[in-house]
């Protein structure tokens, strides 16, 4: 499996609906995700100014903030917690805040 197959098969882990109310564009998410990594593990250079790589960065933050609400629910469905909790879980302010920084970055992404 490529890195983004790995990144959608896990995304498919919890409640759908809870993934959903994090990242509602599961397959953008993995896109820019494998591209961030891409341009961290392969040193990408970037011809950009200072505000497109305040951008970028913004980007690769709310990234991983997103990210790590999805893996907290990822870790309640292996734990076999009912999807009504996983839900309830998707709600807390830390991730609800996470899902807004990282919808509205991922509105007019960079390369990153």
């Amino acid at each position: 499996m490529t890195y983004h197959d790995r990144l959608l098969a896990l995304a498919a882990v919890p409640d759908a609906q809870a993934a959903n109310s994090l990242i509602p564009d599961v397959e953008n998410w993995a896109k820019l995700l494998k591209d961030a990594r891409n341009g961290v593990a392969h040193a990408a250079k970037t011809a950009t100014g200072p505000a497109g790589l305040a951008k970028i960065a913004s980007l690769q933050y709310s990234l991983t903030e997103v990210t790590y609400a999805l893996l907290s629910i990822v870790l309640m469905a292996e734990l076999q917690l009912p999807a009504e909790i996983q839900q309830q879980a998707a709600w807390i302010q830390d991730f609800v805040i996470a899902a807004n920084h990282f919808a509205e970055d991922s509105k007019h992404p960079m390369a990153v």
